[in-house]
């Protein structure tokens, strides 16, 4: 069983590493080669990497923020981010009810809650915008889960047996 801790980890070492330029293999006669990708593999592969670091941010998110009515969701598309790639997004319920996505992006210290929805591509208005301080960023870029769990507490409603946060128990 993974710790928050583990997979935050495991999130912060794929957001803090270069990513691969070329893949060396070997041939069948046993000859070492590189193979690069093209423009378009390494795109893909960035925006692979990017949901996969904010899915593991997003677990250890919300396995610090348990005892709230929070669920890591799905990916989204953040309307007031600078591109169109995709980030794992919590759906919660806010303080007062409302049920909303929240895009978690890495190294950013700023979270959007939207009206909840089906779409991967977010419309409307926040209806709820969080700053984290800016000491929230470390030297490396990362904002820690913790940071973005002490920034939602106070907007997301306590878990209850109606609304229970079903957060994977190994994850606790």
């Amino acid at each position: 069983m993974a710790s928050r801790t583990d997979v935050e980890a495991g999130a912060r070492e794929w957001f803090a590493g270069p990513a691969p330029t070329a893949v060396a293999v070997r041939d069948e006669r046993g000859r070492s080669h590189e193979v690069a990708g093209s423009d378009r593999l390494r795109e893909i592969e960035r925006r692979a990497r990017l949901i996969a670091v904010s899915a593991g941010l997003a677990r250890a998110v919300a396995a610090l923020v348990a005892d709230r009515a929070v669920r890591v969701h799905q990916v989204r598309v953040d309307p007031r981010a600078a591109g169109d790639e995709q980030v794992m997004a919590l759906r919660v319920t806010l303080v007062g009810g409302a049920e909303a996505d929240v895009p978690v992006w890495p190294g950013v210290p700023r979270l959007h809650a939207y009206p909840a929805g089906d779409r991967v591509e977010i419309a409307g208005e926040p209806l709820v915008v969080v700053e984290l301080p800016g000491a929230a960023r470390e030297a490396d870029g990362w904002v820690p889960a913790a940071a973005f769990a002490e920034a939602l507490r106070d907007h997301v409603a306590e878990a209850t047996a109606a609304t229970p946060s079903p957060v994977v128990a190994a994850m606790a």
